[in-house]
């Protein structure tokens, strides 16, 4: 079974604080033991709002605003992943997304956290723009209508912008884990949305529920090492359909 863990924006990354060295090197540790394992196929995290976009379809017109945003209320339905130029570029593999889903629909455009980013060695004068363009649930994924997308994946895929997607469950099989002040709480869906922003991500394929459930849990106690405060919300949505390599 895939699982795609997803844990929500914070103040630190908004504000380009690092976490402490020996967070960096637990949280190494752990992702590195997934991915060595076999169970970790893709993770990411997601880069300060300003350098998020917006590009909202409604009335058979799109709308582009860029951030700093305040908040969010999003619910996952699947992403894209790009390695493009620029930002416009991702704008504009957004825009075809959101013509191909087609009706009303918010798509974000998300920068992906770089190793440079986190102060590990300096940017290479060729590297691509990576960015992570989430589209937004609707009626019809949350009814677990599929989207035929494949077409335009491949298409992007041919073009070498898109490396990695997938596809999520409606958020009625979801389970959303908080905590506060350290105590954890399972709520299941189905959820009408999240309050706050992707922060970042993990795709695993474990053998149960219960497997990721764990999984989650002690990712979480590594966050709330690194955290300001003790509360925390991560999502766990499992994944119907995965396309391409981590990086």
């Amino acid at each position: 079974m895939k699982f795609m863990v997803m844990h929500k924006h914070d103040a630190n990354t908004e504000t380009g604080k690092l976490p402490p060295p020996e967070f960096m090197e637990a949280m190494g540790r752990f992702i590195g033991e997934a991915a060595q394992s076999g169970k970790l196929l893709d993770g990411e995290g997601l880069g300060a709002t300003r350098t998020r976009s917006r590009v909202t379809f409604e009335g058979g017109k799109s709308t582009v605003v860029h951030g700093p945003f305040a908040g969010s209320h999003e619910l996952p339905a699947g992403f894209t992943k790009v390695h493009v130029k620029s930002r416009a570029e991702a704008l504009a593999v957004a825009q075809r997304i959101g013509e191909a889903i087609g009706g009303d629909i918010e798509i974000e455009v998300s920068k992906l956290t770089e190793e440079w980013d986190l102060g590990f060695g300096e940017k290479p004068a060729d590297a691509p723009e990576r960015y992570l363009v989430i589209h937004k649930a609707t009626p019809a994924s949350e009814a677990g209508r599929p989207l035929d997308l494949a077409r335009l994946w491949q298409e992007l895929a041919d073009e070498g912008v898109v490396v990695a997607s997938a596809t999520l469950a409606p958020s009625a099989r979801g389970k959303r884990l908080t905590w506060r002040g350290r105590h954890r709480r399972v709520v299941d869906g189905p959820f009408t949305e999240s309050k706050e922003m992707l922060g970042g991500y993990s795709i695993l394929e474990l053998a149960s529920l219960e497997e990721c459930l764990a999984f989650s849990t002690t990712y979480a106690e590594l966050l709330l090492t690194a955290a300001d405060g003790l509360d925390l919300e991560i999502d766990v949505r499992p994944v119907t359909e995965v396309r391409g390599a981590a990086r």
